[in-house]
């Protein structure tokens, strides 16, 4: 099979692309594992098949869970995020406001 010029250049320019965007955050243990695909983007908690887990917002301290993970998964998995980026008080506080606002509309 022979490689063509074109399909030569775009192989070499999604490697670039992948290597100069996509940062591997970290290894949680031997199953998890973090990315992040853009440098302010969130980071994105995944099993060594590669599937999505969860989404961490590193502003505000969010985690979505995208599919069900066993209990004590989770909490290794929480701990972790929370000891490699822990939360200004400016999120906390912002959090906190959020929920606030949120009863309040609800009370109405």
């Amino acid at each position: 099979m022979r490689l063509t010029g074109l399909s030569l250049r775009l192989s070499r320019d999604s490697a670039v692309c992948y290597n100069r965007y996509m940062e591997f955050i970290g290894s949680i243990n031997t199953s998890y594992y973090c990315e992040r695909h853009k440098p302010n983007g969130p980071i994105l908690v995944l099993v060594t098949g590669a599937y999505r887990v969860a989404e961490f917002d590193v502003h505000t301290g969010n985690l979505k869970w995208h599919r069900v993970v066993a209990a004590p998964q989770r909490t290794v998995i929480e701990g972790w995020l929370n000891v490699r980026f822990p939360q200004t008080e400016v999120a906390i506080e912002a959090a906190a406001r959020k929920k606030v606002s949120r009863a309040a509309l609800a009370a109405v």
